[in-house]
């Protein structure tokens, strides 16, 4: 019964989504004011299917007045995934809803491609701190390398409030997931550097850059990872042995 029902809600969906634009502002409307979520998922799956011809009426719901509608709206543009739609996010990331940023900051990881990246690296240098950090993770998932010098920039900024320590583990998680080698020596840098000054912000951004060195899986960091695995931050040896068996596992 369950199979028949997704046989059904397939061929409703590509049924609704052949007719395209001439159902779309009705699919918009049903999606506006519908409570239940099951619902919604089925509305905004059938827009999705109905592709680039249905985003000249779902961009007129970015300017509507409630923020749950332009988020939806956003979200439907980044699983359409059209380089068309990058220029209505980019003025979507001063909405005043911060769900909405939050929602556009997704759909421009999703569309991806060079210019969405550049928006991206924009918003990791603004002021809106929420956004700023959530950009730079999204760089580090989209594996985006040409990030690697702004987000390496960002690391050497001065400053220990707590604030700013979260938005460095953040780059340097990033940084990480990119793998780009051009990393290794600004992390060895972090991993090595011991203060007694501000050490618990220190030492969480040494257990980062070493996770970080075991996403990117080197041999070339081997013999400092192992020097931190005896380092007297239990949290920072414990990290660097975490990272050594990533590196093994990587290189057998």
């Amino acid at each position: 019964a369950e199979e028949t029902q997704q046989k059904t809600r397939n061929a409703l969906i590509q049924i609704l989504a052949f007719m395209g634009s001439k159902i779309t502002n009705r699919m918009m409307e049903l999606l506006a004011n519908e409570s239940s979520a099951t619902k919604r998922k089925l509305l905004h799956e059938v827009l999705v299917r109905s592709g680039p011809a249905s985003l000249p009426v779902i961009k007129e719901y970015l300017s509507d007045d409630r923020w749950f509608v332009v988020r939806n709206a956003a979200s439907l543009l980044g699983d359409i995934r059209s380089q068309e739609s990058l220029a209505e996010l980019t003025l979507l990331l001063q909405h005043d809803d911060i769900r909405v940023r939050r929602e556009t900051i997704r759909a421009l990881t999703r569309i991806g491609g060079k210019r969405a990246i550049n928006i991206l690296l924009q918003t990791a240098a603004s002021d809106d701190q929420d956004l700023r950090r959530q950009a730079i993770l999204s760089l580090g998932a989209m594996r985006a390398t040409v990030a690697s010098p702004t987000l390496l920039s960002m690391l050497k900024q001065k400053g220990w409030s707590q604030r700013g320590i979260d938005l460095k583990k953040d780059t340097i998680r990033a940084l990480g997931e990119i793998r780009d080698p051009a990393a290794i020596p600004e992390l060895l840098k972090i991993i090595t550097k011991r203060r007694w000054l501000h050490k618990q912000l220190n030492d969480e951004l040494r257990v980062a850059a070493a996770a970080a060195l075991g996403d990117i899986a080197e041999e070339s960091t081997r013999a400092a990872l192992e020097k931190a695995t005896n380092d007297k931050a239990t949290t920072v040896a414990r990290a660097a042995a975490q990272a050594l068996m990533q590196l093994d596992k990587a290189n057998t």
